[in-house]
């Protein structure tokens, strides 16, 4: 296993807690349901050096329960590492591989000492029942495990096994998903604070204001940078005034 994979999975107490499996997934196995284009295909098949079964959490493994509803089927949680020969296309690969894989998934990118969790809330597809649909993915930041910032050595000692819900597989996955939210909106909200699942949903509109306030932000700015007239160069400096006192006005923390 590959340094940083190693240190991560040390980190989250899987390696105490857990057995190892390492069990290699084929990696035609993983994009065969996703009807991908030769060219695709290609692309998926240089960019992964290895794509393994790392780690599997169900009742016999740790004491969670399973849980269902006729949405959802959480009997366990799998632990997916794929080595990477590099990082650009992530998101892409992240979505054809959870899409291959039904049950609740935390996805590890690898790529030498740095990692990417990346995590999708799935339910199940009514009409086609062998299938799951994805209704959201989130993303952390790359993390260099051998320099590791503050906010991002926050953010894995929150989802350490010790830390999230055992209430249930669909909890304990609930905090690790909206966790993995928090840390991917960093550059917006400043700084990483464990919160619970149910702290995060309330906040998550919150976040989502200061998001399209931000973004018009940079965009104003973008426009001033490039604006010749005086007038218009005014204009828009006061419209990056009432912009900013509108983000230092939504506390999120």
């Amino acid at each position: 296993m590959v340094m940083g994979a190693t240190k991560l999975f040390e980190r989250l107490e899987f390696t105490r807690r857990l057995t190892e499996i390492r069990r290699k997934i084929d990696k035609q196995d993983l994009y065969v349901q996703a009807e991908l284009t030769k060219r695709e295909r290609q692309i998926f098949i240089d960019d992964v050096i290895r794509a393994e079964l790392t780690y599997l959490l169900t009742k016999d493994t740790i004491n969670v329960q399973p849980y269902r509803d006729e949405d959802h089927l959480y009997e366990g949680i799998a632990v997916v590492t794929v080595y990477l020969e590099q990082g650009k296309n992530v998101r892409w690969l992240a979505g054809v591989i959870q899409g291959a894989i039904p049950s609740p998934c935390m996805l590890v990118f690898c790529q030498e000492n740095k990692v990417l969790i990346t995590t999708a809330w799935k339910r199940l597809n009514k009409q086609e029942q062998d299938k799951i649909v994805i209704e959201k993915q989130y993303f952390s930041p790359w993390i260099d495990m051998g320099d590791i910032r503050q906010d991002f050595g926050a953010y894995m000692d929150s989802i350490r096994l010790s830390r999230l819900s055992f209430t249930d597989y669909r909890t304990m996955y609930l905090d690790l998903h909206l966790r993995t939210y928090v840390i991917e909106r960093l550059p917006v909200i400043g700084k990483y604070i464990e919160k619970s699942a149910e702290e995060i949903q309330f906040l998550q509109d919150k976040i989502a204001d200061l998001e399209d306030v931000v973004k018009e932000f940079h965009q104003i700015r973008k426009q001033l940078e490039q604006e010749t007239k005086f007038n218009r160069k005014v204009e828009l400096n006061q419209k990056l005034y009432l912009l900013k006192k509108s983000m230092e006005s939504i506390q999120i923390f």
